[in-house]
């Protein structure tokens, strides 16, 4: 006699936001699941969501008489929810008693039976606010879907107005994009989704302003140089710095492309500084605004970054590239919260990173990552600031009070720039952070050189009265992009004689709220000799100055009235000219026959003297 068939209560999918876990004893052994997921997202942020699932019996004996779904997030965001079956509307039931949990059962009645018999139905609701505004792009976030070795088949797709703008990143990164009407599709297979979360976000280019403070001070008897470092242009950003109250002294960049500004302080002074811009940041590289001379720095053994330990030459020796290298720090760390909420965030460096591997946080992750790196003979730095994240327990940031972050840089020779990653986030979001960057990371300060200077925005406090330093907000406008003039100054001579070589200098200031790059500075004598005639700065950021020293000499026996030196600066598209006025003198003038008449007087009586005797001697001769 047959056996009668068995119902099955098919599949529990636990969902944060939107996460999909299957339970695998049923999905292998009981039926053959395949689904697609859409999100089609409309221009007000909202998405319709619909599962498509096709459910193909194994067995004659088992079939399914409901199927359930559970989405994690507030039960009050998910609308309207329906289910259907070619065209037929199926009973559902939703509990929200668990206001952090919705729970959608499907009820199949008749129930599809029969081996090899298919159930073919869908899920729809709508979540609004979907879409998180990050300043002038939009983030839209799926995490990964649990346990999907398990489904035969599953495809995700997302469909955004192309309005959003393009998709700058992406993760994972193997997806398929295509423009549709006036949607942009990006569609994930089932092999794209195993390891990582989604995410995507549309827009080419993020701004975000700054306010920062920097308290100084100088406890002693003597006049003391202070330097703090400013936000500085990278391969990510590049800064318009509006505002730096009060003036310093000098702003200079370093070699590893810091901006540092120089203040005096007298004896017992205190000084507020305050910095405000904007910072434009893209999703990917551009080319590195100031390129090392020498990449060895980068190679170098320095606290924090133990190179020389054999933990870590082994280490190296066997990761050898730099994606491996990424792979294993994300891997093997774990990031420690406990350590973060007590407070106890003192730098351990790479070495007890790798003897400590769940106690890390981002300095851990940064620490090691460089250390490999740079012993596998990678060039790699580190990178101090600020990363937006609307979700600590996904994206965080380490670092209390105002110093937030930190993240790796290393070296990329085929692309010839610094390229950021951030295995802090990607150990934590299962989001990829190898490939691209968020657009949401802005670098304060840049340690190659040094693992541990300049101190970036935040850390300049006096020891006795600790304020908050650093406020960073998204902003739609960037500041004013016009250009002002080059403030060019001379101190040279003003007179100058057949025969002299005369020394000076040229000082050129950058007024403007932005950095000028590969600036060239041409010197034309009119009149006058010039060296050197052609010199290139290679950068003078905001309010920075530069001084080239030059020579200056006399060219014309009778001098030249109207002489001068023309400087002539140009950086891209932007042209400064200046006149200097040099007079060239000649050693014989009326102003000089004039101040001697008598020695010209005495030397044409002693002439006419001596013309009249030797014409008396010629006649006597005749």
């Amino acid at each position: 006699m047959q056996k009668p068939s068995r119902p099955a209560r098919l599949i529990f999918l636990a969902i944060i936001f939107l996460f999909l876990t299957v339970n695998a004893a049923l999905a292998q052994n009981e039926f053959a699941i395949s689904q697609t997921i859409r999100y089609q997202i409309n221009e007000k942020g909202q998405a319709q969501i619909s599962h498509e699932v096709s459910m193909t019996n194994n067995f004659s004996s088992i079939y399914a008489t409901q199927y359930s779904l559970t989405i994690t997030g507030s039960s009050q965001l998910i609308k309207n929810i329906t289910a259907s079956s070619e065209g037929r509307e199926l009973n559902t039931e939703v509990d929200r008693s668990n206001r952090a949990l919705t729970k959608i059962t499907v009820f199949f009645n008749p129930p599809v039976t029969g081996k090899d018999k298919t159930n073919q139905f869908k899920i729809d609701y709508q979540i609004d606010d979907f879409v998180e505004n990050v300043g002038q792009t939009k983030r839209v976030t799926i995490p990964k879907i649990n346990d999907i070795a398990q489904l035969d088949e599953t495809q995700l797709i997302i469909s955004a107005p192309k309005n959003f703008g393009p998709p700058s990143f992406v993760s994972p990164k193997n997806f398929q994009e295509k423009a549709d009407n006036n949607q942009t599709v990006i569609t994930f297979a089932q092999t794209d989704l195993f390891e990582k979360e989604v995410m995507a976000i549309f827009g080419d280019v993020q701004l975000m302003q700054f306010d920062l403070k920097y308290f100084l001070e100088n406890p002693d008897n003597q006049p003391s140089e202070e330097i703090i470092a400013l936000p500085p242009d990278t391969s990510y950003q590049k800064i318009f710095l509006t505002e730096l109250d009060p003036q310093p002294k000098q702003v200079l960049i370093d070699e590893d492309g810091n901006w540092l500004a120089l203040y005096t302080l007298a004896p017992q002074e205190k000084i507020d500084i305050m910095a405000r811009g904007v910072a434009q940041i893209t999703a990917e590289a551009k080319n590195s605004p100031i390129e090392p001379e020498n990449f060895s720095v980068y190679l170098k053994e320095d606290r924090y970054w133990e190179t020389g330990e054999i933990k870590i030459k082994t280490l190296a020796q066997n990761l050898k590239t730099i994606d491996q290298i990424y792979h294993y720090v994300v891997t093997n760390l774990q990031y420690s919260l406990d350590r973060v909420k007590n407070r106890q965030i003192s730098r351990q460096g790479a070495l007890l990173a790798l003897e400590n591997p769940d106690q890390a946080i981002c300095t851990e992750f940064t620490d090691l990552f460089i250390a490999l790196a740079r012993a596998a003979g990678i060039p790699a730095r580190e990178i101090n600031g600020y990363a937006y994240s609307a979700n600590p327990q996904m994206l965080p940031s380490s670092l209390y009070a105002d110093v937030l972050h930190s993240w790796p840089e290393y070296w990329d020779s085929n692309t010839n720039s610094w390229r950021q990653v951030d295995p802090t986030w990607e150990s934590t979001s299962n989001i990829d952070y190898f490939n691209k960057m968020d657009m949401a990371h802005l670098a304060l300060a840049i340690h190659g050189k040094s693992s541990q200077f300049p101190l970036p925005a935040g850390a300049y406090q006096r020891e006795k009265d600790h304020q908050k330093s650093v406020n960073i907000a998204f902003t739609q406008n960037l500041p004013d992009l016009s250009l002002k003039n080059l403030i060019i100054e001379d101190n040279l001579p003003k007179e100058i004689t057949v025969g002299q070589n005369l020394t000076g200098e040229i000082t050129i200031t950058n007024p403007n709220n932005r950095a000028l790059y590969q600036l060239e500075v041409e010197m034309v004598g009119q009149g006058l000799g010039i060296s050197p005639k052609r010199t290139t700065i290679a950068a003078l950021p905001p309010f920075g100055k530069t001084t080239i020293p030059i020579t200056v000499y006399n060219q014309s026996f009778w001098g030249q009235p109207n002489s001068r030196l023309i400087v002539n600066a140009t950086s891209g598209n932007f042209i400064n000219e200046k006149l200097i006025p040099i007079h060239s003198l000649s050693p014989i003038s009326w102003q000089t026959l004039v101040s001697y008449w008598p020695i010209v007087i005495l030397v044409i009586i002693l002439l006419g003297t001596g013309i009249f005797i030797a014409r008396k001697k010629r006649r006597k001769n005749n």
